[in-house]
């Protein structure tokens, strides 16, 4: 069997597979540029956040294109921009309540 490209490969999945596949491009999409947008938003460049951290512009930009990193990492990156991590936890039956700690 040859191989066939993604836009060829996505036209065979079904409609569900198809909305799918859409929901996850876009969730990624959002994860991958959020950073980045609170970085500009901010007025900040990859340079000056990479000051802050002490570490290289380069490993700013890896930061913002990760869809998944430590929460230590971010929480540092967070900072950086002036900010602060709060976790919270939504529940079916509860009101979201505010992790303060992950330790046990």
């Amino acid at each position: 069997m040859g191989t066939v490209s993604s836009d060829e490969a996505f036209k065979m999945l079904s409609k569900e597979s198809k909305a799918y596949v859409q929901g996850k491009a876009e969730d990624f999409r959002l994860a991958y540029n959020a950073l980045h947008d609170i970085r500009l938003e901010l007025g900040l460049t990859q340079n000056e956040v990479a000051d802050t951290l002490n570490i290289s512009q380069k490993n700013v930009s890896s930061f913002e294109s990760r869809s998944d990193m430590k929460l230590s990492t971010l929480k540092s990156y967070l900072h950086a921009l002036g900010g602060e991590l709060i976790i919270s936890a939504k529940f079916p039956s509860k009101d979201a309540c505010i992790i303060e700690s992950l330790s046990d």
